[in-house]
């Protein structure tokens, strides 16, 4: 992610939201050169992708996207939680 973002003087960040369907695939005159750096792909092919891997998720993921739909309560049991369990690493 970190190299195509420098190829397309993009964030690394921008390339893993498209990636995981957060961002919204590029479109017109700024997909071109994506569809160039992933093997000179297909438009349609290179939506598709977007559209899969909108589908797969992380657990790291959802944990992102989840916690802050939590109450202050349970964010607190969940990061004490999670101390817990890095403390026995």
């Amino acid at each position: 992610m970190k190299q195509a973002g420098k190829l397309l003087d993009v964030s690394d960040s921008y390339i893993s939201q498209i990636e995981n369907g957060r961002a919204d695939c590029p479109k017109d005159d700024r997909l071109k050169p994506y569809l160039d750096l992933y093997g000179k792909i297909g438009a349609k092919y290179f939506y598709e992708l977007c559209r899969s891997w909108e589908k797969e998720s992380t657990d790291e993921d959802f944990i992102k996207d989840n916690a802050s739909k939590l109450t202050k309560d349970n964010q607190s049991l969940i990061k004490a939680m999670m101390e817990t369990m890095l403390a026995r690493k």
